[in-house]
């Protein structure tokens, strides 16, 4: 019996068939999302940042998966030039109405205004973050630095947040770490320092937590002499704690390695920058004292090795402990002239309020020094009548404040007692 073998054929011919369709469908999808890349580069490429922002509101699936990573960076600049030309525009006065009205537009791409300029709120960088993460591959750090380093200067409540983030996802094994160990042992620092070893019972939890575990990520993945500094740096913290059992431990597996403990200056130096934030300038001072007989036996070697801020040598480090001592012997003086019955003071209202050598508000190089919110001056004598600045009529008052500085100061900035 003969068999039919048309059907057979005819049902390979329909799949081939397909399978081609299928294919110049794909085809075209791709080149439609390769258009939208393209697309997205013209805008970008013609500086039309909040048109770049528009069209990824919509989402991420016209674009091809190769090119997201490229799309993502895309983003993150356009966010960077906006908020930098936001910043640049403000007015001077009366700034609220055009806050708002930018605010309306940009804050749901992630641009915040912090009380003062115009700030990324960081999404554009979890964005990048969860797609490394989708497509199981290692962030590069260059996005990771990028991240802690867009956190303004005054907002320390937002760095250890984004701090947080950061140990999470090198906790996870999610960054490259190649050439990281300067990284991690700046952040390391930055807590170390923001804390000056305050007592554990002083300190919230959750910073608590942050600084150990970034001293963990040092001491597991850097090199020997980073993780000399993590364990000075622990010793410290259990020395505050109190734990007697884990200081006598930690103490022993230091003398095992045969090291010094030249950090014992820096705790001092940290510990007196502490005590002069709560006001407390006796004891910073003698803090500082301590923190210098101890800087005596410091190198320029222990300055490069235990990486400590900015010191370009043991002899600079020395000088600016004397320098800070310097000038708390004289607020401590200060204080007790300005809190003499008979002295007539006067406190600064306004913000970068200039001490003049003369009563002119004209000249740039008239300027001695700007007073902050807050400080106290001490009058020694006023002018003869009053004079007018930008509409203002008051008198100047010649003043003297810390460091024995004396000029003049117009009145309108200033509330007499």
């Amino acid at each position: 019996m003969k068999k039919n073998l048309t059907c057979p054929f005819l049902l390979l011919f329909i799949l081939i068939f397909f399978n081609f369709c299928n294919k110049v469908t794909d085809n075209n999808k791709s080149i439609l999302k390769d258009q939208s890349f393209l697309a997205l580069k013209e805008k970008f490429d013609s500086q039309k940042y909040e048109d770049v922002l528009k069209a990824l509101s919509l989402g991420l699936n016209s674009f091809e998966t190769n090119s997201i990573e490229s799309v993502l960076a895309i983003k993150k600049v356009s966010i960077d030039r906006i908020v930098k030309q936001l910043n640049l525009s403000m007015p001077r006065s009366n700034a609220s109405e055009y806050i708002k009205d930018r605010l309306k537009v940009l804050k749901q791409y992630g641009i915040i205004f912090n009380g003062s300029s115009f700030v990324s709120s960081g999404l554009e960088y979890e964005e990048i973050f969860s797609f490394f993460e989708k497509k199981n591959r290692l962030i590069p750090l260059k996005y990771i630095e990028d991240y802690l380093n867009s956190v303004s200067d005054n907002s320390q409540s937002e760095y250890l947040k984004r701090v947080e983030k950061v140990l999470s996802l090198f906790e996870k094994n999610r960054v490259d770490r190649t050439k990281c160990n300067d990284f991690l042992v700046s952040i390391m620092k930055r807590l170390a320092f923001i804390s000056g070893f305050i007592p554990a019972n002083k300190v919230d939890l959750s910073f608590s937590s942050l600084l150990i575990r970034s001293i963990q990520q040092v001491k597991q993945f850097c090199g020997e002499k980073e993780k000399t500094v993590a364990d000075f740096l622990e010793l410290a913290i259990l020395t505050e704690k109190g734990d007697r059992k884990k200081i006598q431990e930690k103490k022993n597996y230091l003398m095992e390695k045969n090291l010094s403990n030249p950090l014992v200056s820096f705790v001092y130096y940290w510990k007196g920058a502490e005590e002069y934030k709560k006001n407390n300038k006796s004891k910073a001072i003698s803090l500082y004292r301590k923190s210098y007989n101890s800087a005596l036996s410091l190198t320029d070697s222990d300055i490069e090795n235990y990486f400590i801020r900015d010191f370009s040598s043991a002899e600079h480090f020395r000088q600016d402990i004397i320098n800070r001592i310097k000038v708390l012997q004289s607020e401590i003086t200060w204080e007790n002239i300005i809190n003499n019955p008979s002295s007539k003071i006067a406190v600064v209202t306004g913000d970068y309020v200039r001490l003049r050598k003369t009563m002119s508000s004209s000249s740039p190089e008239n300027v001695i020094t700007s007073l902050a919110t807050g400080q106290k001056v001490l009058i020694l004598k006023r002018s003869d009548s009053p004079s007018v600045v930008e509409s203002y009529k008051d008198y100047w008052y010649y003043v003297k404040v810390p460091g024995n500085l004396e000029g003049w100061v117009f009145g309108k900035y200033l509330l007499l007692f």
